[in-house]
């Protein structure tokens, strides 16, 4: 099911939980042990979740306390494709990580990347997180952030870029990976679990696969028709219901 209201301008809005909430519940029920994070900024999704975690920013400026009780924090102030050309996550999870939270420089080609290498050191239960990809607007979904003063402020500073091109690549290229929308504001979550860590069908195609998203046009496709582009999930509906929270992400 579609789950969005209108906002006043014809722009979508998430009806769902926040994600950083999102992560908070999905934290407390499924209690993974290992997170790799790109993308970490100010901290705050790292913050969502105990465990033990490996986190990639190319200029971290973490400002609120973000180690709480966790045995082990791995920090890499690189970029995330220096990380993955000079590091092996296994090195320091040996079993990969068990959930993945990809939310680095929001540009396609770089998601794309991202996506291929932590799938690779993942293990067949992992979860990945996109964010960003479900855009309530076209604005925020341009290639360079673009301020638009006539927008809503709510929405006005927010900037997605085009890693909503991953959704329509992912049914295209992986039809076997169980890829679920997540109704979470501001800018939805996609989760992809049922993950084949050994294939290569993504980095084999990557130059092609990038020519061909690029072709693409948000505009064409619509928002709406994007949002249905796989299973939309009540996030609220999960978080009230551990049971069910479980029964959708049971990583073990």
């Amino acid at each position: 099911m579609l789950r969005y209201i209108k906002d006043e301008i014809g722009g979508l809005v998430h009806e769902g939980v926040q994600y950083l909430d999102f992560f908070r519940s999905f934290d407390e029920v499924i209690q993974p042990e290992s997170y790799l994070e790109i993308g970490t900024n100010e901290g705050r999704s790292l913050a969502a979740f105990r465990c033990d975690a490996l986190c990639v920013d190319p200029n971290f400026i973490v400002n609120m306390p973000v180690l709480g009780a966790r045995k082990r924090a791995f920090f890499f102030q690189t970029t995330s494709d220096r990380f993955f050309r000079d590091y092996n996550v296994r090195d320091y999870f040996l079993n990969g990580p068990d959930v993945c939270f990809l939310d680095g420089l929001h540009r396609f080609e770089f998601v794309l990347r991202d996506f291929i290498n932590a799938e690779a050191c993942c293990h067949r239960n992992s979860v990945i997180f996109l964010h960003d990809c479900l855009p309530s607007n076209y604005r925020m979904a341009e290639r360079a952030m673009r301020v638009d003063e006539s927008e809503d402020f709510s929405t006005r500073n927010a900037w997605t870029g085009d890693v909503w091109r991953m959704l329509p690549t992912l049914k295209k290229y992986r039809p076997e990976m169980r890829v679920l929308l997540l109704d979470c504001g501001p800018t939805g979550l996609v989760a992809c679990t049922g993950l084949e860590p050994t294939s290569d069908v993504l980095g084999k195609a990557y130059s092609s696969i990038v020519d061909d998203a690029m072709r693409l046009s948000l505009e064409t496709i619509g928002l709406e028709q994007l949002w249905r582009t796989f299973p939309m999930v009540d996030t609220g509906q999960l978080c009230a219901n551990p049971a069910d929270l479980t029964a959708v992400f049971n990583i073990y």
